[in-house]
């Protein structure tokens, strides 16, 4: 299912160009891999950890905010310490298969939902 070796996409019609896989967002790149990395939203982080570390999990969790809180990188590392067999104190290892394939965003079992905004586009 996956292509392992450079993909083509068609820019224009009768040229193409050669696009690796290796590319990353550069939002991604930077974003926040653990939850003291998320900066600006202590309180939050805080109660998340605490909320895993007592087995204390709501069946379901709603990110609000504007643009550019931490909405989608808090949800990606609540997702990882969810599912990671090696958290630890409520924070994500990041070293195993499923941390990897949450953070890639290449795990099935995790699915980010992108809010279509009426003025703006989508957002997320």
């Amino acid at each position: 299912m996956w292509c392992l070796e450079p993909f083509t996409i068609a820019l224009i019609p009768g040229r193409s160009k050669m696009v690796s896989k290796s590319y990353q967002v550069i939002a991604r790149k930077w974003r926040p891999q653990q939850f003291e990395e998320v900066v600006g939203q202590k309180t939050i982080t805080r109660t998340l950890q605490n909320a895993i570390r007592l087995g204390r999990i709501a069946h379901a969790y709603l990110f609000t905010g504007t643009r550019g809180v931490g909405k989608t990188s808090t949800a990606r590392i609540l997702a990882k310490a969810l599912n990671c067999a090696a958290a630890k104190d409520g924070e994500p290892c990041n070293v195993c298969e499923i941390c990897r394939a949450i953070s890639k965003g290449e795990d099935i079992d995790v699915v980010e939902i992108v809010v279509q905004d009426a003025k703006r586009g989508p957002v997320g």
